[in-house]
């Protein structure tokens, strides 16, 4: 097949006018939207592959290999598949936007939350079913976003109510007893084992955006919320902001802690920020606009680590931007597909396997960034996570031994009955695409020779 060539151009803002061309296939665009699909979220995972949250549901992609859409519904039904209670609610998930945020822990456990904040789970980012969250989550304002931190624990923000905090939550043993039902309108609820959900109170009518670790102290969680900078103290329970009396308003909608005591994250009114723990003081960073009046603000919806002392940012009227800590000035690159819709970048992330994901316009486009010198990050791409791979080991009545998604462990190493001696493995790949150059082989230790 041939490839097509595009040419990405790159305006340097605040400092003059450049121009980078380069004759090869930078972007490729994922046709969702000709199905009229808006995407929202791209949320790389540990195994690799990245969930792909959207208006009709989640998606998932591991190379080139998309998989979807996969639909959430928390109706309870019975032995005979039907509701258990009658008075069902109708759900048009083309209507609606269907998942509105996603996070996963150290532990692999993803969780989902749908447009009317009910909570989802799955063991894994790779495959699996989606199963109901091990607590009940109360009635709030809309859900702004859900962040895992290092000990498991699973932070909720909303647009009004503050954040909630589940203990526990991304761990296994969560789940473990627990027990569900349905209630009037057969919508799943926790009847016995449920995990506490604590609220924690900023100020009446404060949106929570965005956490992040301390990248020192483990008991300190940064909050990004519509009131600026907070941080969480786990010991005593207490949100204090990071300036106190502080006048300007700004809303911080993504957090980064990777560089020594200083705390960069991203406004919807100032471009990006930075906030010094040393000397307790902040900086804005707004970029040069060109027919727009600063008056309508700097606003970035979020960004992520490109390499050292730069970020790439979605900047959310103009295109898709590289951001200079050490400078404070912003790149901003586009290629032709890109340059054909209105300039607003909602989303972007990398990878475990090299590739910028970026999302413009409801648009999802994917490059390959090792392949150009402007783009280029710092992030080793993990190509083992392409490699074939064991799905499930069963016997040959179809009873499973051990699947990707239940004893996970035991498809490494299984020790086998003096009765089990036939036995079947499933396997496969994430990337089809270059299927010609996929060789499987086996070995059975102790068994094989050579």
């Amino acid at each position: 097949m041939n490839a097509c060539r595009y040419t990405i151009v790159i305006v340097l803002m605040g400092a003059g006018l450049s121009l980078f061309a380069q004759n090869e296939a930078i972007f490729k665009k994922i046709p969702l939207d000709s199905a009229g699909v808006k995407v929202y979220q791209v949320y790389p995972t540990i195994e690799g592959s990245a969930f792909i949250t959207s208006s009709i549901g989640l998606w998932s992609m591991k190379g080139r290999q998309l998989n979807g859409p996969e639909v959430m519904n928390d109706v309870i039904y019975d032995e005979k598949g039907k509701p258990v209670y009658q008075n069902i609610k109708i759900r048009s998930f083309a209507a609606e936007d269907s998942i509105r945020a996603v996070a996963q822990g150290k532990d692999s456990i993803v969780y989902f939350v749908s447009n009317d904040n009910r909570f989802f789970f799955r063991f894994n980012g790779l495959m699996g079913g989606v199963g109901w969250a091990p607590f009940n989550f109360p009635k709030t304002s809309s859900i702004s976003g859900i962040w895992i931190d290092n000990d498991n624990t699973l932070y909720a923000g909303t647009i009004s109510d503050n954040f909630y905090i589940i203990k526990e939550a991304a761990t296994k043993k969560s789940f473990w007893g627990v027990q569900y039902d349905g209630d009037k309108d057969s919508n799943c609820i926790v009847t016995k084992g449920a995990l506490p959900v604590k609220q924690i109170i900023i100020s009446p009518g404060t949106a929570v955006y965005s956490f992040a670790q301390d990248g020192k102290d483990k008991n300190i969680v940064w909050v990004g919320t519509s009131r600026g900078l907070y941080y969480y103290n786990k010991i005593n329970g207490e949100c204090i902001p990071a300036i106190k009396d502080e006048k300007t308003r700004y809303t911080i909608t993504e957090i980064n802690t990777s560089e020594n005591d200083i705390i960069w994250f991203s406004t919807l009114e100032k471009g990006m920020g930075a906030y010094n723990i040393i000397s307790k003081s902040l900086q804005f960073f707004p970029y040069q606009k060109t027919n727009k009046k600063a008056e309508s603000g700097f606003p970035i919806k979020t960004f992520c680590y490109k390499s050292p002392h730069q970020f790439f940012v979605a900047v959310m009227d103009s295109f898709p931007a590289i951001f200079n800590t050490n400078s404070g000035k912003y790149i901003f690159f586009a290629d032709s597909l890109m340059r054909q819709l209105e300039n607003s970048t909602t989303d972007i992330n990398i990878d475990h396997l090299g590739n910028l994901l970026l999302i413009k316009n409801g648009v999802l486009y994917v490059s390959d960034i090792s392949k150009s010198d402007v783009l280029r990050a710092s992030v080793i791409p993990d190509t083992s996570l392409l490699a074939p791979y064991i799905i499930s080991i069963s016997l040959i009545t179809g009873e499973d031994l051990a699947t990707i998604w239940n004893n996970p462990e035991r498809l490494k190493k299984i020790e086998l009955k003096h009765d089990q001696s036939t036995i079947i493995v499933h396997f496969g790949v994430n990337d089809f695409a270059d299927r010609k150059d996929v060789v499987y082989a086996y070995k059975v230790e102790g068994y094989n020779h050579g």
